[in-house]
């Protein structure tokens, strides 16, 4: 082999330029991967530990305590995130080492952290603060009993509330339905209003009024058997809730659920009501449910909002940057290796509806799902299907919104879409909401797409597509968004040759080709489906488009109104619902 300084200065610019390239190429496709929806891998964890707490500090750092670290042994060890470095670093201890304790951020940045089991004390009503600036906790006021399994609540007010959980020796037994208020103006604790009954394993959610919506959680008696020293537990789902009212410190009951549950989680969603999740009828991993269902603060009543796919218990449900809400982690038994792709799914308000989605990289539960201020989401602590505990951390990555000539948004609504972009050999499969460059393909022959492009001005605009595989282009400054047909033709043929789904690595359900290509369309906004010999623009409608063999293309208007253009008459008509016209036949010349 030649040694550098032997070669000739063409080939030595030339390998220096390569390697720029390479270098190039790799910062560039770092960045594009590191953008790209979906789950990837971030740093370990220094304690492995599964039902801990997780809070989204205002420097943009995660802040991990409390919870088990192996055989319900607890770890001092309090640990940082820091969305930067995508590492986790030991931070300041806490006086005492805490699990299943209640906690909330300050109005100024600070967290408090009160109760839960000590290492070595049992139940504790003691208190603490951590103040990111100084990476340290600092002892405040105490509670006003012991409290274990206790939910904390920041008021608009900036007080914090703590309701519900057991109290007494060892966290078990005692009467906890009093309420009680941390003022952090005095640093300390005052005694509230009174539960309807006492709850652990319940939710807590403040709503847009600012009051506080407490549901479902169990009673979580327990017998003592003095003889044999067991304790038995008798623990029985609630279907109740009820509503708390800062201004007059109480509680009132509202509409009950329409199932019993425990260990759920509780959601508000950005138009103010709350999504309920999974959970379980008695305590553990087994009775766990699959239904859903939505409080609406404006009635004061529960309705049903659809099922996910698998029961689900010590899962996090999160909102997400464009409203939807992700649920994560499962434990119905058991989670078994291939069960990755029932491990998140997604329920769309607009819809009311679950969906699969992206794969986590480790599929785990009693974990902690926290949104970071960048709009990713962070997946942290938990253990899988192997129990096992040490797992790395990994982000999801939302997609980004559509850019006005350059990007849409993609999401399979229904049966299986693919997508296809310039310089890539083959269609990938989409399971959520994607983001493609203008100049790509979608194939929704076997399936509907949503697709949400952005206005020329501010804002974006959505449509449904499904039937054909189409190339979607915007000019920029143009609201416009065309889909045009692709599909190839198969004119004249007896043989039914197989489409783009039969491409080398799809593996989705093969359509084969007929003597047509169409794409039915419905929504609002300025969308234009051409085919060979004319194109429709619609604004709210829904329609159809589609080309034929005889040199022709038909054009069908379900509801709304649709400008066609004619290309070979050259002339532009509106077409009404109910009606239909075929493009592409000139009238025939007079002799």
């Amino acid at each position: 082999m030649k040694n550098l300084i032997d070669m000739p200065k063409v080939t030595l610019w030339a390998l220096s330029l390569g390697i720029l390239t390479c270098l190039a190429l790799v910062i560039l496709c770092g960045a594009a991967i590191a953008g790209t929806a979906g789950f990837r891998q971030v740093g370990t964890p220094n304690v492995a530990r599964f039902s801990a707490t997780a809070h989204l500090l205002e420097n943009g750092k995660v802040l991990i305590f409390d919870g088990n670290a192996g055989n319900n042994a607890r770890s001092p060890v309090v640990e940082l995130y820091d969305p930067e470095t995508e590492n986790f670093s030991v931070t300041g201890s806490m006086a005492i080492t805490r699990n299943s304790s209640a906690s909330a951020p300050l109005a100024d940045g600070r967290l408090l952290v009160a109760g839960g089991l000590s290492l070595d004390d049992g139940a504790t009503n003691s208190a603490e603060v951590y103040d990111p600036a100084t990476g340290t906790f600092s002892p405040t006021g105490s509670m006003t009993r012991e409290r274990v399994w206790s939910k904390a609540i920041r008021l608009n007010d900036g007080r914090v509330l703590f309701a519900g959980g057991d109290a007494g020796e060892q966290g078990f037994g005692g009467d906890d339905r009093e309420t009680e208020i941390y003022d952090p103006a005095t640093g300390t604790f005052t005694v509230s209003g009174l539960l309807s009954h006492r709850r652990v394993h319940h939710t807590a959610t403040l709503l847009l009024d600012g009051r506080v919506l407490i549901t479902g959680g169990e009673n979580s008696s327990f017998s003592y058997d003095p003889v044999t020293g067991t304790i038995t537990s008798v623990d029985e789902a609630f279907d109740d809730a009820e509503i708390y009212d800062p201004v007059t410190g109480t509680f009132t009951p509202t509409g009950s659920m329409t199932t019993p549950r425990m260990q759920h989680t509780a959601t508000r969603l950005a138009d103010g009501r709350v999504l309920i999740t999974g959970g379980g009828t008695t305590y553990g991993v087994f009775n766990l449910l699959k239904t859903a269902e939505i409080y609406d603060p404006a009635t004061g009543t529960f309705t049903s909002a659809g099922s996910t796919a698998v029961a689900r218990g010590y899962e996090q449900a999160t909102l997400i940057s464009d409203g939807r809400v992700i649920i994560t982690g499962q434990a119905e038994p058991p989670l078994l290796p291939g069960d990755e792709e029932f491990a998140t799914e997604i329920f769309d308000p607009a819809t009311g509806k679950f969906s699969r989605t992206w794969s986590m990289v480790h599929p785990r539960m009693a974990h902690n799902a926290v949104a970071l201020k960048d709009g990713t989401i962070l997946m942290v602590n938990g253990y899988d299907y192997a129990l096992r505990e040490s797992l790395p951390a990994e982000i999801l990555v939302p997609p980004p919104p559509p850019v006005n000539g350059e990007s849409v948004n993609v999401r399979p609504l229904a049966g299986e879409v693919a997508t296809k972009c310039p310089g890539e050999l083959k269609f990938t499969e989409i399971r959520d909401k994607d983001q493609i460059g203008v100049g790509c393909l979608v194939d929704s022959s076997a399936g509907t797409v949503g697709l949400t492009s952005a206005r020329a001005q501010v804002g974006s605009q959505s449509a449904d597509f499904n039937g054909g595989v189409f190339k979607v282009t915007q000019k920029k400054g143009r609201t416009e968004t065309t889909l045009t047909l692709t599909q190839p033709l198969r004119c004249g043929s007896k043989t039914r040759a197989s489409l783009s789904r039969s491409l080398p690595g799809w593996t989705g359900a093969t359509t084969s080709a007929t003597r047509s290509r169409r794409v039915w369309g419905k929504g609002k906004g300025s969308f234009t489906t051409k085919g060979n010999r004319g194109s429709a623009t619609v604004r709210g409608t829904e329609w159809l488009t589609e080309d034929r063999c005889n040199g022709t293309t038909l054009f069908r208007v379900k509801s709304g109104i649709v400008t066609v253009k004619d290309f070979a008459k050259k002339k532009t008509i509106k077409l009404k619902a109910g009606k239909t016209y075929v493009a592409g036949k000139k009238p025939k010349k007079k002799r």
